[in-house]
């Protein structure tokens, strides 16, 4: 994975192209809003009492409806993907796969083939 100034760079091309390509689509401003919810019938009355916010979310569950979901989440908040591993293939698209920090996970096919190419990755 890339590092440093290098990793940075393609961070900010990430967020330049992401921009531009949504411009391109209609798309002339993306935000994040957070919203506050009520919990307590799961929680109980009291549970804000020990909760503290974190710094940043750990995990974002998201079924994309369309193909500029992706480039809207990269250009606002840069998650980490789960991409097929047949993406580490691909020259360009690898790199810039391993610039988001994602983890590659095997797909479909026999259990044989998922674990050879879980032994691949390690």
């Amino acid at each position: 994975m890339q590092s440093g100034c290098r990793k940075w760079m393609i961070a900010f091309m990430y967020h330049v192209c992401c921009t531009f390509f949504l411009w391109v689509n209609g798309i002339y401003s993306t935000s994040l809003t957070y919203m506050e919810y009520d919990y307590s019938e799961y929680l109980g009355e009291d549970y804000k009492k020990e909760l503290t916010k974190p710094k940043r979310v750990s995990t974002i569950v998201s079924n994309h409806t369309c193909w500029l979901d992706v480039v809207a989440l990269i250009k606002t908040i840069k998650p980490a993907f789960s991409p097929s591993a047949e993406f580490r293939n691909i020259p360009l698209l690898s790199n810039l796969i391993d610039a988001l920090d994602s983890i590659y996970i095997p797909r479909g096919g026999s259990e044989e083939k998922k674990a050879k190419a879980l032994a691949a990755i390690r």
